[in-house]
């Protein structure tokens, strides 16, 4: 489901995310994002094709401008994975079952391949003239006829009642009223909706990866008990499946290092970001040292400061980030497609509350879990984000 296009963001004071429900202090300010739309039958099409092929796949991306002020795009369906040794592929297509001219299109592919550092662009559109694919070849986007994208999904054996994940149009058909009303209704899910719904690139791994832990840690302790509210559900299936993906791109990154390494890398990352750590230490040095000559000045006290207000502690989950990323590069190259398999399982038998079908063998007919990412894994997020005994069953 995407979300309705705009030009301007719509800022306004929310409550803090950390509030109970209902409280109605304002103390910061994020944008409104933008309502859940449904979107057309040719974009859900093509994303289960992209799920079929085994990839980890968003439909209606928006993409925004520095702080969310303007809209500058969207994509119809972005469909990322990895594949050995941990090189990440991303296709965007754009779908479109009307009579438009095809030329314009592929001209804003080709810009948008570039700008998301995509490995292909599709444009998915009724029978195309061969000099049109020819030119499109040349800008880089590939035209995909509908009877061309028939035959991939007749050689993937995907039957026409097989909807699943987040190609699911019915469900979100049915949902769209209700979702909107709960994201009226509680601002304090604002800033994270905005966030999950525009990520298109994941290039902040390390931020990317805090931000949602932490999240996640506050959606517990607004939700102790089983969501009731399909939105809320969605949120949760959303921020871990994306953690996920988050904690590939740190494996991406240092995977090939020793365990000894991959932990001063992780832990470095996870606590200063991009930033070298000498300078961050410098610059709290002299934030301290400022604050130390300043408060005296105007106060005409001596004021013994907390040197640990001026440090940068290791953020919580710090370990058991590490340990999980260990057991993952032990689970290689199965621990590839745990994107892919996390969002299939927690969207339907977590936010859809249905039975899943047999349909995992047919997007990896050639990969298995490692067991021991279940049974040593889990624990760690469990522990990690706060789930409770109740809340940790349906994993």
């Amino acid at each position: 489901m995407n979300t309705r296009p705009g030009n301007k963001r719509n800022w306004k004071k929310v409550e803090p995310a950390n509030a109970p429900l209902g409280d109605a202090s304002e103390s910061r300010t994020a944008p409104k994002p933008s309502s859940f739309v449904v979107g057309e039958a040719l974009e859900y099409r093509v994303a289960r094709l992209h799920l079929f092929m085994g990839y980890f796949v968003r439909r209606g991306a928006p993409i925004y401008t520095v702080a969310a002020l303007d809209r500058a795009t969207d994509l119809d369906v972005l469909a990322t994975r990895y594949i050995e040794p941990f090189e990440r592929q991303m296709i965007i297509s754009e779908c479109k079952s009307g009579e438009n001219s095809p030329l314009d299109r592929i001209f804003w592919l080709s810009g948008v391949k570039q700008y998301t550092n995509a490995n292909e662009a599709l444009l998915v559109r009724k029978a195309t003239k061969w000099n049109i694919k020819d030119f499109a070849k040349e800008c880089g986007v590939r035209v995909v006829d509908l009877h061309r994208l028939s035959e991939m999904e007749s050689a993937l054996g995907i039957n026409e009642d097989e909807w699943p994940g987040i190609s699911d149009r019915e469900f979100f058909n049915g949902e769209v009223e209700s979702w909107n009303a709960s994201l009226r209704s509680n601002r304090r899910f604002w800033e994270l909706t905005l966030t999950l719904s525009s990520e298109i690139r994941w290039e902040e791994p390390f931020a990317g990866a805090n931000y949602l832990l932490s999240q996640l840690r506050l959606l517990t302790r607004a939700f102790p008990e089983y969501p009731k509210d399909s939105f809320h559900r969605f949120l949760f299936t959303e921020s871990i499946a994306q953690l996920s993906l988050f904690v590939l791109r740190i494996a991406e990154q240092c995977h090939d290092l020793s365990e000894k390494d991959r932990d001063g890398f992780i832990r470095k990352g996870l606590t200063y970001g991009n930033l070298d750590p000498k300078y961050a230490e410098r610059i709290l040095e002299s934030a301290y040292n400022l604050a130390r000559q300043s408060v005296p000045h105007y106060t005409n006290h001596v004021v013994d400061l907390d040197r640990q207000v001026f440090s940068m502690p290791e953020p919580p989950g710090t370990y058991e980030l590490i340990g999980f990323l260990e057991i993952l590069l032990r689970a290689y190259p199965a621990c590839l497609i745990l994107p892919q398999v996390c969002d299939y399982i927690l969207m339907e038998r977590f936010t859809k509350r249905r039975e899943m079908r047999r349909v995992l063998r047919k997007m990896f007919p050639q990969a298995t879990l490692n067991v021991s990412i279940k049974h040593n894994a889990c624990p760690k997020v469990r522990g990690n984000v706060g789930f409770n005994r109740r809340m940790s069953s349906v994993y």
